[in-house]
């Protein structure tokens, strides 16, 4: 009976949902750039469906990533995140971001995207600085 127990815990465990990873500033490395994640007001995270967790310095380097589609192929991509750039360290999901950029927040690539949650945030942000605001496939785009 002990034995039937662990087996069925174990299937639940190996169908249970890929979930984002906090990215650990200053020991991480970016899976496109290889550069050291640095700045915890961005990052990003591409999850594959097998579990997978890949790991950006910025939204540009996933983009980057995506495009390329030689490591991970669109079909297989469960999920991808962003480091909210009101709330550090905590991830959101790119499918429901508020995605824009700003040169006044210099993102460590240079492409100066950031992720935000709300609109409320974004109308504080965008009163601030000069922002525009983007779709993933216009960074995709962007990044090619």
């Amino acid at each position: 009976m002990s034995a039937l127990l662990v087996i069925s815990a174990l299937g639940l465990f190996s169908c249970a949902e890929p979930k984002p990873q906090p990215l650990t500033i200053n020991v991480d490395n970016c899976d496109f750039c290889k550069m050291t994640i640095s700045n915890p007001a961005f990052g990003a995270e591409l999850l594959t469906k097998k579990g997978k967790v890949y790991k950006f310095d910025a939204i540009e380097c996933m983009a980057g990533f995506y495009g390329e589609e030689s490591v991970v192929k669109h079909e297989d991509i469960h999920s991808m995140w962003a480091i909210n750039l009101t709330r550090p360290g905590d991830l959101i999901d790119i499918s429901t971001a508020i995605l824009f950029q700003c040169d006044e927040l210099k993102s460590p690539m240079g492409g100066n995207y950031s992720a935000i949650s709300s609109e409320d945030d974004f109308k504080r942000t965008s009163s601030s600085y000069q922002c525009r605001r983007l779709s993933w496939a216009d960074i995709v785009q962007a990044e090619k």
